[in-house]
């Protein structure tokens, strides 16, 4: 979180998010700065410093999840997880040229998952993917999806993957409908 005070406070044991991923042959491999209590839109703290842009290093990466962004952006990971709350997977996917989903609360398991904010469930955060292509996105939550959160965390939403909705069956397949890109 880029707090100071928790320099050394290692994790007992991992979120549902990672047991998840583990079991689906996923290789955790780090974990990228972040601006000092999250909510912030570039990423800088006390502990690590400020992350910049690789595309420019004169400018942000965005925030909250920058960190993250900016190593998908360089090609150091092909895929990574950032929280969100007011566009902290959004805003660094758009200025990093990268693909990310902000799911609807509670669709992506949340539970063990270390917070700055706590205790405070009025504006719930939520882990979403970012990646260099959509189809990573899609085959990510598609994949944890598939994994049933739910039997893990209760407040998971017991929905399976659909491939209609997906398609916008109900709505025209997505003709019309308006598609926002970052262009890098």
């Amino acid at each position: 979180m880029g707090y100071a005070s928790w320099i050394g406070d290692v994790a007992k044991y991992d979120c549902v998010l990672v047991e998840i991923l583990y079991e689906l042959g996923a290789v955790p491999f780090v974990r990228t700065n972040v601006p000092q209590t999250l909510i912030w839109g570039e990423t800088s703290n006390h502990v690590f410093g400020r992350t910049t842009n690789p595309w420019n290093r004169y400018m942000t990466p965005g925030g909250s999840s920058g960190g993250e962004g900016a190593l998908l952006a360089l090609k150091g990971s092909p895929l990574g997880v950032g929280t969100d709350i007011g566009g902290s997977v959004r805003i660094p996917s758009a200025m990093c040229s990268l693909y990310t989903l902000r799911p609807s609360y509670e669709r992506l398991p949340y539970a063990n998952a270390r917070n700055a904010q706590e205790g405070q469930e009025s504006i719930s955060s939520v882990l979403g993917p970012m990646a260099n292509s959509l189809s990573s996105v899609k085959r990510f939550t598609k994949s944890i999806i598939g994994a049933k959160p739910w039997n893990k965390d209760p407040l998971a939403v017991r929905k399976e993957w659909s491939e209609r909705e997906y398609a916008l069956e109900e709505h025209g397949g997505g003709v019309g409908v308006v598609f926002c890109a970052a262009l890098g």
